[in-house]
């Protein structure tokens, strides 16, 4: 009985370690199937289930932090949907992928997957007829290669970019260098030998060398060999191209048949679309002929279009937005840096807001001194000096035989200290600002001067403070008082505009005008406005007046 017990439990364990063997092998054949499927196609549903499987991969590994796997799965994502002729998102899965590689910290398969990546991207924009941009991605992976083997086929993929500008001796060069290179590993890469050998013949028919059909020949039979569909397509298409230009049209629609039939299998709009056009140079009649060049102009017209849409949409170099998946892959590795990050900006932000607040209020601090001073000597000014020029000049005019000139020269020198005193002096407190602004601007006017307030009345000035409404006060007269002594002007106009707290005056006269030199005047306007965090600018060429704009 118990000899029994052990053989029935000896016969589950065999049971059980046979059934996990198959399931095992199971998920290895759908890996297998798939991967081929997404790499060779035979039809668009197969071709859905492979991608709808490495879509679930990707989630899979991200799930389970295995960034190298999410990468893998999103790059054979990107060749299938390139190969269905859906550019755009293979593009955008590419970009996905490449944000995932700055997580991985092995510079070797950093590297790898680098090559890649760009590779596909070049294959991308050649599809959509960005050359250039094309010939950037395959250079950019050629800088993470560091063996010539390893460069075959970003050689070919360049090659192809010259041969698509029809520069072919620069493709035949490229070429050669890759043919050398992967003749010493064809039985192990036949595959890979095949497409280079393709491009080569392709090369050699467009050169006239007469060995190119049994070069494209055997490239088609490497093909076959490795029942590659899409490079049997190609081989197909270019032999057809062949025999059109040979005139030979029986052979001609005999690859053709080939390659559309091929194109019907996998399903693929594009494939389909190549072979029909090919079709259209088998006929004879004209108006097929006219249709599909035609068509083809309206066609690139499109694809220019498309090609300069998805460039800017998707341009790696431009990319900054993470995608979700690369954030969920980099946020604890970037949290605490982001965190400190932003602790810095706060520091200097508070430490900029505090020394722009220390250096605006000494500038207040001295404007108000500046105010202080020049009320204290207007007042000096007006009650002594010029009170003691008037009681001198009432005196000698009572007086007889005193010489008319001393009478205007004094006279001179008293209007004079009037008017420094009343361009220092300063506003009457508990009286209206409006009123006192527009009541020392009109006292400017004279039968040689108008002087012409626009919107002043439309102002609220209690929105400002007492410090500003001083300052606007100052450089207004101070600009009134050049004016008088040396601008020649007969017009002066003083508008203003508010906008919110923000206000802008202009002031404009048609004087004599001059070449801009900032003397002590001028420099003092703008200490004045600077000081209350505005701005002064002076605008006067010989005989065009003069025109300052100031914004508070």
């Amino acid at each position: 009985m118990k000899t029994f017990t052990v053989s029935f439990l000896f016969l589950l364990h065999v049971i059980f370690a046979c059934a996990g063997y198959t399931q095992i092998t199971k998920e290895i054949d759908s890996a297998r199937y798939h991967y081929d499927k997404i790499l060779k196609p035979s039809n668009y549903d197969e071709f859905n289930k492979a991608l709808k499987f490495y879509k679930e991969g990707v989630n899979y590994a991200i799930n389970n932090k295995d960034t190298l796997k999410a990468i893998k799965n999103l790059r054979l994502i990107a060749i299938g949907q390139t190969t269905y002729g859906l550019f755009a998102e293979s593009e955008k899965t590419i970009v996905t992928a490449l944000n995932l590689t700055e997580v991985i910290s092995d510079n070797d398969i950093k590297r790898t997957m680098m090559v890649g990546l760009n590779n596909q991207l070049g294959m991308i924009y050649r599809r959509i007829q960005n050359y250039q941009k094309a010939l950037f991605y395959y250079d950019r992976a050629l800088l993470f290669i560091d063996t010539k083997d390893d460069s075959i086929s970003l050689l070919n993929n360049k090659a192809t970019i010259y041969k698509d500008l029809e520069r072919y001796d620069l493709s035949k060069d490229i070429l050669e260098e890759a043919l050398k290179v992967a003749a010493q590993n064809k039985v192990q890469k036949k595959g890979q030998y095949a497409r280079i050998l393709a491009n080569f013949g392709y090369m050699q028919f467009k050169l006239k060398n007469n060995e190119a059909l049994l070069t494209m020949e055997q490239a088609l039979y490497n093909r076959i060999e490795e029942k590659d569909l899409i490079g049997q397509y190609s081989s197909y298409n270019d032999l057809t191209e062949y025999f059109i230009e040979k005139d030979d049209h029986e052979r001609a629609k005999s690859y053709f048949t080939k390659a559309y039939d091929i194109a019907k299998q996998i399903n693929s709009p594009e494939y389909i679309e190549n072979s029909l056009g090919q079709y259209a140079l088998l006929t004879e009649d004209p108006k097929i002929i006219r249709f599909k060049n035609l068509k083809d102009s309206l066609e690139d017209a499109r694809r220019l279009k498309e090609n300069n849409y998805a460039a800017m949409k998707y341009d790696v170099d431009k990319e900054k937005e993470l995608t979700h998946i690369a954030k969920v892959q980099q946020e604890k590795e970037k949290s605490k840096k982001n965190f400190y990050f932003f602790i810095s900006i706060v520091i200097l932000l508070v430490s900029v807001i505090i020394i722009y607040g220390i250096l605006q209020k000494r500038k207040q601090r001295q404007l108000k001194a500046v105010q202080r001073t020049e009320t204290s000597i207007s007042k000096k000014i007006h009650d002594g000096l010029a009170n003691d020029t008037f009681q001198i000049l009432s005196e000698l005019q009572n007086l007889q035989d005193i010489p008319e000139h001393i009478l205007i020269k004094l006279d001179r020198i008293y209007q004079e200290t009037r008017d420094i005193a009343k361009n220092h002096s300063p506003l009457i407190e508990g009286a209206g600002f409006e009123d006192q602004l527009i009541s020392r601007l009109n006292s400017y006017r004279s039968t040689h001067l108008n002087v012409i307030t626009r919107n002043v009345e439309k102002i609220k000035w209690e929105s400002f403070s007492k410090i500003k409404r001083d300052t606007i006060y100052m450089v207004l007269g101070e600009l009134m008082t050049n004016n008088k002594k040396h601008s020649q002007a007969t017009l002066a106009l003083i508008s203003f505009e508010q906008n919110r707290k923000k206000l802008r005056m202009v002031y404009q006269d048609n004087g004599i005008g001059t070449a801009l030199k900032k003397g002590n005047g001028m420099q003092n306007m703008e200490f004045r406005i600077r000081a209350i965090n505005g701005n002064i600018s002076f605008e006067s060429e010989l005989n065009k007046g003069l025109k300052v704009e100031i914004q508070i």
